[in-house]
């Protein structure tokens, strides 16, 4: 018997803004900028959610009718979702160049790691060494009080005072 193996995919509501749900995104963000969140595959579970009727679900059922009119727009939270992941990338500039940029040539554009380094002339060990630093810098539910290159000097300074 073949093993089930679901594709991936996550909810606005499962989102924790992880490393890999920020690849996920970075992925789609195209279209999430437009407003569309992708399509739900068949099959999916969302977390913390299951078949199994939980007490009150009437209730909680009455809530979401009596709710209906206060929804937010079907595109307002994909909307808000790029907007922050734009916000993040964009303060991914530094003085060696826009590391934004290659996390976009390689997860939206899906670029390679070797074509991403020719298209900015770069080499590719460093570009995926910056989208790495990319990818933890954009990472985590809450926005780094700093830009991408003191978040990086503050990381060195931080591991160095450890003991």
């Amino acid at each position: 018997m073949k093993d089930l193996v679901l594709e991936e995919y996550y909810t606005i509501r499962e989102l924790r803004f992880t490393c890999r749900q920020m690849i996920w995104i970075g992925e789609r963000l195209y279209e999430i900028r437009l407003g569309d969140w992708p399509v739900k595959p068949s099959g999916h579970i969302e977390a913390d959610q299951d078949n199994v009727t939980r007490p009150g679900a009437r209730k909680n059922a009455r809530i979401n009718q009596k709710t209906l009119k206060t929804r937010s727009a079907r595109f307002e939270r994909a909307a808000q979702i790029a907007a922050e992941i734009d916000w993040r990338l964009n303060q991914c500039r530094t003085r060696h160049g826009d590391y934004g940029a290659l996390f976009l040539d390689k997860y939206m554009r899906g670029l390679s790691f070797e074509e991403t380094a020719q298209r900015h002339g770069l080499t590719a060990e460093i570009v995926a060494s910056r989208i790495d630093q990319v990818l933890r810098y954009i990472s985590g539910w809450r926005r780094k009080n700093l830009s991408l290159e003191h978040y990086k000097q503050h990381r060195i300074k931080g591991y160095g005072q450890r003991k």
